[in-house]
C-alpha cells in the first residue's frame, strides 16, 4: 500500500492490468487511517477530515512537493487538533 499509492508507482505495469490503480490505494490508505481515527474518537467530523486531510498529505509527499518530515509533521498537527478539539468539548 505505501508503495502502491503514489501515481509514479510501477508496481502496476509490475503486475498487471488487475492491480489497483493508484489512487484506490491512496484512498485504502486514507480511510484506514480515518477509521481509527473514528474508533479513538467516535467523531465521524473528524474521521472525514482525517481521510481528506491524509490523502492531500500523502498525494503531496508522493510528487515531492513536500519532504518525508513534512508530511509527518503535517499528520501529527491534525491529531493533535483532533486532541485539543476533543478536550475542549468534553471539558466544558
Amino acid at each position: 500500500m505505501s508503495s502502491a499509492k503514489s501515481r509514479h508507482s510501477k508496481l502496476r505495469e509490475q503486475y498487471g492490468e488487475d492491480f489497483p490503480q493508484w489512487y484506490y490505494w491512496l484512498t485504502a490508505h486514507s480511510f484506514t487511517h480515518a477509521a481509527i481515527v473514528i474508533i479513538i474518537t467516535g467523531s465521524n467530523l473528524f474521521a472525514v477530515i482525517e481521510a481528506v486531510s491524509h490523502w492531500i498529505i500523502d498525494f503531496c509527499k508522493c510528487e515531492k512537493w513536500i519532504t518525508l518530515h513534512q508530511d509527518q509533521v503535517g499528520h501529527m498537527v491534525f491529531k493533535i487538533l483532533y486532541c485539543v478539539v476533543f478536550y475542549m468539548s468534553t471539558s466544558g
